[in-house]
């Protein structure tokens, strides 16, 4: 197994959740996927595919024959890696990686942005709200019949 992932492995069983080990972890293997796209000229999922091989876990693959995935059987691969896995083939899709040194970057990039009509959604609810603390009744009795509630 690579050493990168075992360590991300190892700093998760020990629980070392607010550790600078777990994020050195991290950071290193982000830096690892980001210097493994670049110079094996592969999208992030080949890297991960790679990994997991290595690991002996299943995943899934393209097949060209069969113009299809095909899943690659192996053990289940740890949850927690299942989802750093998920987070980053989202962050590569837009990230700048050939600046990529933290887990961090891959975090933010992945944050949803909220799209205009849901800032006005929330603008909707947070003054609905306000409302009802100030005891609308009117408001609130308009609500209920509107909503059927």
């Amino acid at each position: 197994m690579n050493t990168i992932l075992q360590n991300v492995i190892e700093a998760e069983q020990h629980g070392d959740y607010l550790a600078t080990s777990r994020a050195k972890a991290l950071d290193d293997l982000a830096v690892y996927l980001a210097k493994a796209v670049q110079s094996r000229g592969v999208t992030v999922h080949t890297v991960w595919n790679d990994l997991f091989a290595g690991a002996g876990w299943a995943y899934k693959e393209y097949d060209a024959t069969e113009d299809k995935m095909i899943k690659v059987e192996g053990a289940s691969a740890p949850k927690k890696i299942q989802t750093y896995k998920s987070q980053s083939k989202k962050a590569f899709k837009t990230l700048d990686i050939s600046t990529l040194t933290t887990w961090a970057q891959i975090k933010d990039e992945i944050k949803a942005v909220p799209t205009e009509e849901q800032e006005r959604i929330n603008a909707v609810i947070k003054a609905l709200k306000e409302q009802f603390k100030s005891g609308n009744i009117e408001l609130l009795e308009y609500m209920e019949k509107t909503l059927n509630a």
